[in-house]
């Protein structure tokens, strides 16, 4: 614990309050959320504060670029989702064409082949994802995970930036690079991504993502062996 400093009664120049001595070491002493900028000269405040606000407006930018990205995506998701039920409809109707055994076997085989692909192109990876996060945020500093996202793309990140921001900044980032295959999710997990990803990052919604993502892994897992099971059967 760091030791509590005593500065006495004595006065500094263009200091009225001796009390801020105290007030900065409050904040130095928490182990996160505790950025100090230090400044020579009021030309430096202003360099600084510019930066700080050019950032945050690329930051708003980038926000509004990916609610336009977003209706875009779940346009495209929605035809893409029509298309593929028209031809589940018209393959089902060929198959029910052939024989009653034969179509059972072909069903659960395309269905696992389905989930399959499901867990290998989304689920799996946004697991990772969400798993190397909630490792970082036990132990931001000792974590194994830290490099791997301090250093990932975050051109919005500045002197202040917390461990959250980053490890935020690095989940958006690497969710969108998997979103191309979130129609392979149900619709509420889908719709949960989207929210997280393309609208609001908070915490909320981040738990929200991770529950489901980890329910529908274990529903998936459930249903493989199901239908492995019967696939052997036959």
């Amino acid at each position: 614990m760091q030791k509590s400093l005593d500065f006495g009664t004595e006065s500094y120049y263009g200091i009225e309050d001796i009390s801020v001595f105290s007030f900065i070491q409050e904040i130095e002493s928490q182990p996160r959320n505790n950025p100090i900028q230090f400044f020579e000269k009021p030309e430096d405040i202003s360099s600084w504060l510019r930066d700080q606000w050019a950032g945050r407006f690329a930051d708003y930018l980038k926000k509004q670029r990916d609610e336009r990205l977003l209706r875009n995506i779940s346009g495209q998701i929605e035809k893409l989702s029509n298309v593929t039920e028209t031809l589940e409809k018209y393959s089902d109707s060929i198959l029910k064409s052939v024989n009653s055994v034969d179509y059972v076997k072909i069903k659960n085989e395309m269905e696992i082949k389905n989930i399959e692909d499901g867990l290998k192109l989304f689920y799996i990876p946004a697991l990772y994802i969400i798993k190397t996060v909630d490792e970082f945020l036990k132990n931001p500093r000792g974590s194994t995970k830290l490099y791997e996202i301090i250093k990932y793309k975050s051109p919005y990140a500045t002197m202040d930036t917390t461990y959250e921001e980053y490890a935020a900044m690095y989940t958006v980032g690497k969710l969108k690079e998997i979103g191309q295959y979130s129609y392979k999710a149900k619709e509420d997990t889908r719709k949960s991504f989207e929210k997280y990803v393309y609208e609001e990052d908070n915490e909320e919604n981040y738990c929200e993502l991770s529950r489901l993502i980890n329910r529908d892994i274990d529903n998936s897992q459930d249903r493989l062996n199901h239908l492995r099971d019967n696939v052997l059967d036959w």
